[in-house]
């Protein structure tokens, strides 16, 4: 539809203006980070010539707020500048600021985790206990006290509700920073997912290669050939600079004591890559218990939550 010559001229000029605009705010804009860029390369040079950062940082103000900046100020502008001045093109000043600024302070967050984790604390409780972990777990742990929680519940639809009950007791009982490793199924993996992740932040999924017969899903055409570990975090990691391959070669069937038994070096191979020797380690589904005796073997200090009354017999057995 053709506009009348009036609406045509008011829109070509409503036009104009806005498309002027928009080139004021872009030359706005350039001439705010130019500025910025130049006032950062002013406090290298300032540094450089001998100012300490405590001593800059007090004669910069924030115009914003009329406080002199901290230091971390001062350290992040001059990281910025000496990582991206000679950038081209080179990117917003704010833009990279908070770039480094975020990666500082989810550093501080990390580190403070791992201090905290690698802190023990004191628990009475010790071996295996008798009855169901959701009635006890309570009673015998202390709020962030464990390190590692490393259990196996059943596979089946009805025992999703309970990996939320493990992911819960988890979120009590870990330290900041602490891991929940989780055995699951293929089959309903994603629900398990969601019963756990309003307790505690999935991380990541750890393949566990099994040994043997392939396991034959005939109903889905399917021959698993591996079994997930789910692994949950409280809060974020506190040791992401120790790198841990997502990939675990199963040990082979141990099924002498218990009918769902795991192989005791898998165990142990978790064991060792998520705690220390003192650390706390905990199993909600105790079972033969194989993590209990892997954790014992490594001078980890341990608790099971077993319902069937002789396997706790025989576990006591097993870790006497």
């Amino acid at each position: 539809m053709t506009r009348p010559a009036f609406v045509q001229s008011v829109f070509d000029f409503a036009m104009r203006e806005i498309n002027a605009l928009e080139g004021r705010i872009v030359t706005a804009e350039d001439d705010a980070d130019a500025m910025l860029w130049e006032q950062a390369g002013q406090v290298v040079a300032q540094l450089k010539a001998g100012l300490s950062q405590r001593k800059l940082a007090a004669q910069w103000i924030n115009v914003r707020t009329g406080k002199a900046y901290d230091e971390h100020h001062v350290r992040f502008v001059r990281k910025v500048f000496e990582q991206s001045a000679e950038l081209a093109p080179r990117p917003r000043f704010r833009d990279a600021y908070q770039t480094i600024a975020h990666a500082s302070m989810r550093k501080d967050l990390e580190d403070a985790n791992r201090r905290t984790l690698e802190t023990q604390v004191e628990v009475e409780a010790s071996g295996i206990y008798h009855g169901d972990f959701r009635d006890r777990y309570l009673d015998v742990l202390p709020p962030e006290s464990v390190q590692l929680v490393l259990t196996d519940p059943p596979y089946d639809e009805v025992s999703v509700d309970l990996y939320g009950a493990a992911a819960e007791a988890a979120q009590y009982v870990l330290r900041p920073g602490g891991s929940l490793l989780v055995y699951s199924g293929h089959k309903y993996l994603g629900e398990v997912i969601a019963a756990m992740a309003p307790h505690l932040r999935y991380w990541w999924t750890f393949a566990l290669l099994e040994e043997g017969p392939r396991q034959l899903l005939q109903k889905l055409g399917v021959r698993s050939s591996w079994k997930p570990i789910l692994w949950f975090v409280k809060g974020t990691r506190g040791d992401v600079a120790a790198i841990v391959p997502d990939i675990l070669e199963g040990s082979g069937r141990e099924k002498d004591a218990h009918e769902w038994q795991q192989g005791e070096a898998e165990a142990a191979t978790l064991i060792e890559r998520f705690t220390s020797p003192g650390d706390l380690v905990v199993d909600f589904f105790a079972g033969s218990g194989t993590v209990l005796a892997a954790a014992k073997k490594l001078d980890r200090r341990f608790v099971g939550f077993e319902t069937h009354a002789d396997n706790v017999e025989k576990i006591a057995e097993r870790i006497a």
